[in-house]
């Protein structure tokens, strides 16, 4: 996302608003993230309204900040990320009988949309991410007698995220 925004910062104009307006969406995904953070991990649950922010601002902030780039053809690659993982949590909400909390389903939506922005690929690495370290978390539960710990997956999709942002596909391959 740093190189993102410096990219669009010296580009000047519409540029410059954009990388501004990228600017305040990641700090706005950034603290409600770690709010999202605090209350999943201390109440195994993740606010509607905070969840909600999120999802308003990753389906205007991304599409304004696409549009001032002129890649407006990017906008349906946003969408279709926010789609594609949403569907994903909920076929697994389905098929785990409802372990999956809700708030993971809608989570997914606002967060596919911003992965997506860089590339799906780029989808894809943060959800591999996601599930490689909650599933190393859940096997450290299993292995130290506490596998009737119930465990938030809001924190794992978030600490997923942040690592799609911070170290996009597109850097990695």
């Amino acid at each position: 996302m740093y190189q993102e925004i410096t990219t669009l910062l010296h580009g000047g104009g519409w540029l410059t608003v954009a990388a501004v307006l990228l600017i305040l969406y990641c700090l706005h995904t950034l603290i409600q993230g770690i709010r999202l953070w605090r209350v999943d991990v201390r109440e195994h649950r993740l606010p509607r309204s905070i969840v909600y922010s999120m999802i308003l601002s990753t389906y205007t902030a991304l599409p304004l900040v696409l549009l001032m780039k002129g890649d407006a053809g990017a906008i349906g690659r946003v969408l279709l990320g926010g789609a594609v993982l949403w569907v994903f949590y909920l076929l697994m909400r389905v098929l785990s009988f409802g372990a999956l909390g809700r708030g993971d389903v809608r989570l997914a939506l606002a967060l596919g949309g911003a992965l997506a922005y860089f590339s799906m690929v780029n989808l894809v690495w943060a959800s591999l991410v996601t599930f490689i370290v909650g599933g190393v978390f859940s096997l450290a539960l299993v292995l130290f007698g506490m596998a009737g710990t119930r465990v938030a997956f809001g924190p794992f999709m978030l600490l997923g995220a942040l690592t799609g942002w911070v170290w996009p596909a597109y850097t990695l391959f």
